[in-house]
């Protein structure tokens, strides 16, 4: 019993976490895809980067052999860039992430490694970000799970498993109740159990005492009603001896006279 409630509590503890992570992996993804609508949409933001981190995905083949189109990259804020870095900068509202291949003063020119001709050159300062790493083909879920249908689907997942954790909890509570009333009931009949045993026992200890009994009047040669019946006459015999012997003395005393 004490096993089973370890296990229980660790169970319960399990199903805390697991609901905790869900919720912020949710809270993530929405918060990600509200700022990223709102970045893109209101102020023309291709790439939103709180705290000088960014994340994005690549959408062309312009970068192979090293970037593939669908790998998730993700990329930071640097305060100076040089040759050979592959940078991020918003081109209208297209993101274009390529290689630097000159520096002129406060312009720049990139390239993509696949690419035969290089970039028109850029402001210095238009570069967002350079590559950290990158994981491969990841990028085609996040592009999936930043648009609407993508979020709803993230919501409609972490609440069912929310609600599943949720039932899977009330339903072991029950089992746990179940189990307290069944030990109830194997103690309650285990408790009549002794009680009968324990009345059967007197009974027989009764039984044996009344064959004792007979056992003895049957040594004698007389049954229970003729012991009776000679115990009853002594004591009527003891009765009718004791007042006899105040008569005798008041004759006694009346002879002198």
């Amino acid at each position: 019993m004490a096993d089973k409630s370890e296990k229980k509590k660790k169970s319960r503890v399990g199903s805390v976490i697991f609901r905790i992570v869900l919720i912020i992996i949710a809270g993530l993804t929405v918060g990600i895809g509200v700022f990223s609508w709102n970045a893109s949409g209101l102020v023309g933001n291709q790439l939103p980067m709180p705290f000088g981190f960014g994340v994005s995905v690549v959408m062309s083949p312009s970068m192979e052999p090293v970037l593939h189109t669908n790998d998730l990259i993700f990329v930071t804020e640097q305060d100076s860039y040089e040759l050979d870095d592959i940078v991020v900068y918003q081109e209208g509202k297209m993101l274009v992430i390529h290689r630097i291949v000159s520096i002129d003063g406060d312009k720049v020119t990139t390239k993509g490694d696949a690419n035969n001709i290089a970039d028109d050159p850029i402001p210095l300062d238009s570069i967002k970000a350079k590559l950290a790493f990158r994981i491969p083909f990841v990028g085609l879920v996040v592009k999936y799970l930043k648009t609407v249908p993508g979020t709803l689907l993230v919501l409609a997942i972490a609440i069912f498993l929310l609600y599943r954790s949720r039932q899977k909890e009330r339903d072991a509570d029950k089992e746990e109740l179940e189990d307290i009333y069944q030990e109830i009931k194997r103690l309650r009949q285990q408790q009549e159990e002794r009680a009968a045993r324990a009345a059967a026992s007197q009974t027989d200890d009764e039984m044996k005492s009344s064959a004792d009994a007979d056992d003895t009047d049957a040594k004698d040669g007389k049954t229970p009603e003729q012991n009776a019946s000679e115990n009853a006459s002594e004591t009527l015999e003891q009765e009718t001896e004791t007042p006899e012997e105040p008569a005798q003395a008041v004759q006694e005393q009346e002879v002198p006279a």
